[in-house]
């Protein structure tokens, strides 16, 4: 189980210090976030062929992640573009280890995420039945969520860049994207974790309890909430709205 982990951690990490070396050459952000989605379509596919999988569920998993992929790919592409660059790695791309740092860490996350398709993989015949379909329309489903709320938001800040999301899925959920995220890879990770003994569980669910941390402790959630923080803390609107809504899961959290 560990050399099948470390197998698709060398692949994750060789491809993005690939793309690393690339845009520190260049100086840009145009590759930063679609290398993340390109990880996830090269790691799932090598891991998928490498053990000959003829499993129809395993390729229904990873077209799902390819179909997730290509999607946050594309939008986040699309715009960065817009922007020009990413304000996150201002004084930090132009610093060779400081932007290294960031790249393996990527790979590294990219390999623990998607470490329930690896081992599904690894492991062969896992005998889906309907609980682990119906997980999958679930996963299905989170996709859409992340999708919506990622358009809701991309629509709203062209027309009204200065302005903060309170609309639509944000009316009540402060980052909608991030649960659809959450829930994607928890609900697939859930779909391999259903046909297994127990004692696999911990290699199953260890991708969607990474992807929890990272956005709620570390890269997703604080620097953006500390970014609205600085823009917004004048604002009455602000407070009105914060007070009003729920970080991730309303009634919870």
């Amino acid at each position: 189980m560990i050399a099948v982990f470390l197998d698709v951690l060398l692949i994750s990490l060789v491809f993005n210090l690939c793309l690393f070396l690339v845009a520190y050459f260049f100086q840009t952000d145009k590759l930063t976030d679609l290398s993340y989605s390109l990880s996830f379509i090269a790691v799932g596919t090598y891991a998928v062929f490498r053990f000959n999988t003829d499993s129809l569920f395993h390729k229904l998993l990873l077209a799902l992640v390819i179909l997730w992929a290509l999607r946050l790919g594309s939008y986040l592409f699309i715009r960065v573009h817009k922007m020009g660059r990413d304000k996150r790695f201002d004084g930090i791309r132009e610093k060779f280890i400081s932007f290294l740092g960031f790249w393996i860490m990527q790979g590294v996350s990219v390999a623990i995420i998607i470490n329930a398709l690896s081992f599904a993989s690894w492991y062969g015949d896992l005998n889906p039945g309907y609980l682990s379909y119906a997980l999958v329309i679930l996963s299905l489903l989170a996709l859409i969520l992340e999708a919506v709320a990622d358009h809701q938001k991309f629509t709203f800040k062209i027309k009204q860049p200065s302005r903060f999301m309170q609309t639509g899925l944000w009316k009540k959920i402060r980052h909608p994207n991030y649960l659809g995220e959450i829930l994607f890879w928890t609900f697939l990770s859930l779909s391999v974790t259903a046909n297994l003994p127990i004692m696999y569980w911990t290699w199953t669910l260890i991708g969607p309890l990474w992807l929890i941390f990272l956005l709620i402790f570390f890269s997703g959630i604080p620097p953006l909430e500390k970014k609205w923080n600085e823009k917004y803390s004048g604002s009455v609107e602000f407070k009105e709205y914060i007070n009003q809504s729920w970080r991730l899961i309303p009634g919870i959290y």
